[in-house]
């Protein structure tokens, strides 16, 4: 999916993130750590894109062991050392800690903010 490069459209990433979490049979719980990361990697990738006029793309995969998002492409190039931009660190160390994995992969058409989160079955302690 594709959103114009804006903060208030944030939140429709988010409700559709829910979606494709509920889909992915998440606990409540799994839901919103899903939904915090992929909110925090659009804001990581809004400065960037602003500056291009391009949107924010967002690709969901359920797979059979979680959930993957890919939210970008935040930079056509290697990333700079001034990203992420300062503001957004802390969103994405917060990201970081409630999800499985969150990287920054370089791809064709530019880096992308992979998030996996993992399937948690019921009784499991994590």
């Amino acid at each position: 999916m594709e959103i114009p490069p804006r903060a208030e459209f944030v939140r429709t990433v988010r409700l559709v993130v829910a979606g494709i979490s509920g889909v992915a049979r998440f606990n409540l719980e799994q839901i919103e750590d899903l939904k915090l990361a992929a909110g925090e990697a659009c804001y990581a990738a809004l400065p960037g894109l602003q500056a291009r006029q391009a949107p924010i793309r967002l690709s969901a995969r359920v797979l059979p062991e979680g959930v993957e998002l890919r939210v970008g492409p935040v930079l056509t190039a290697d990333p700079s050392p001034d990203w992420p931009v300062p503001d957004s660190r802390v969103g994405l160390a917060l990201a970081e800690r409630v999800v499985d994995e969150l990287s920054l992969e370089s791809l064709e058409d530019g880096s992308w903010i992979r998030i996996f989160k993992a399937r948690r079955h019921p009784g499991s302690a994590v």
